[in-house]
């Protein structure tokens, strides 16, 4: 679990570890997804942390945690949520693309070989990861790019449901809905991948955090100008639809960034040390950017000792920053 601002004086995060700080209040109770996140709520209130300040949560993806409804994570609320006039069009799209795929191996067989038989770009539709509601943005992805052979295809089944899917298809509002969830959830998905991985330092991190927020600024100007970052929304909007509910959701976006990450704060010189700690020039200014986030540091004498060891700063140039600062890993 991550939450800002607890357990340390950095403004910016800390590592929470809920196996250790949750084991006296689930060993009193089942594991049940509501008693745990009973238990969550009563360890932040006992160390006085608000729940707005939890910004993330890793789990083992046991049900009890990861539920859609009575899941601990979900009763948290951590994920971002969409209006009900969006939840309701994903909600159906999920169901459409399951309906095509996993509802009958046959359907599904007989929806490859279509696929193939009209040359589409994709030969099968995406299933979502229900761990991810960004997978979503994926799965919305491939179906945009053979939506027209799916609802060709669908055509050519002779059945109600299939009947009723090809009219959620051809509604024009509907398909601008999802054409923007899919143009909006693959540049969400890009700070998702930017975010994920090995060896990425705080500086990492809040670098590409600090970039989609700019990045926002310009997707809102964008739905109110040409389109150009928002490719689908163009195809299928052609300036003859309101996009003023796109708009209102960027604007969300934008403010539930804000919420999360603005009192994250972490200074340019300590920031470049981080980068490469031969690069400081004002050993002064160093000095008091790190005493303003570590209030016992003395860190001047220090960093010209490091500076001046001809050695280190070999070593520095031949291995990665990761490896230098952290030599047994993280």
């Amino acid at each position: 679990m991550i939450a800002k601002g607890a357990f340390t004086d950095l403004p910016f995060c800390s590592d929470l570890n809920t196996s250790t700080l949750l084991k006296q209040q689930l060993t009193k109770t089942t594991t049940k997804g509501e008693d745990i996140y009973l238990a969550i709520k009563e360890m932040l209130s006992k160390r006085g942390i608000e729940p707005k300040q939890v910004i993330s949560i890793t789990t083992d993806g046991a049900p009890a945690m990861i539920g859609r409804e009575k899941g601990a994570v979900a009763r948290l609320s951590f994920a971002p949520h969409l209006s009900d006039e969006y939840a309701e069009v994903m909600k159906t799209m999920m169901k459409i693309i399951n309906f095509l795929r996993a509802s009958s191996s046959c359907q599904h067989r007989m929806l490859r070989e279509f696929l193939k038989e009209v040359d589409a770009n994709s030969d099968d539709l995406l299933l979502h990861n229900n761990v991810g509601w960004l997978s979503k943005g994926r799965v919305l992805e491939r179906f945009w790019s053979i939506r027209r052979e799916v609802t060709a295809f669908l055509e050519q089944l002779e059945s109600q449901k299939a009947a009723n899917v090809s009219v959620f298809l051809n509604d024009e509002k509907n398909m601008g809905i999802v054409a923007f969830l899919a143009d909006i959830m693959s540049h969400l998905n890009g700070l998702n991948l930017q975010l994920q991985g090995k060896n990425n330092f705080i500086c990492d991190l809040m670098t590409a955090v600090r970039s989609i927020q700019r990045k926002l600024q310009v997707f809102k100007e964008d739905l109110q100008g040409d389109y150009t970052h928002f490719p689908k929304v163009k195809e299928q909007v052609q300036g003859h639809r309101d996009v003023s509910s796109f708009v209102d959701f960027v604007d969300k976006l934008i403010e539930n960034f804000s919420k999360r990450f603005d009192s994250f704060s972490i200074g340019e010189e300590l920031t470049l040390f981080i980068q490469n700690p031969f690069l400081i020039t004002d050993v002064r200014a160093f000095t008091n950017d790190v005493t303003h986030h570590f209030k016992w540091a003395n860190t001047g004498p220090q960093m010209i000792d490091l500076q001046a060891d001809v050695a280190l700063k070999e070593q520095f140039a031949r291995t990665e920053s990761t490896t230098f600062l952290a030599p047994d890993g993280f």
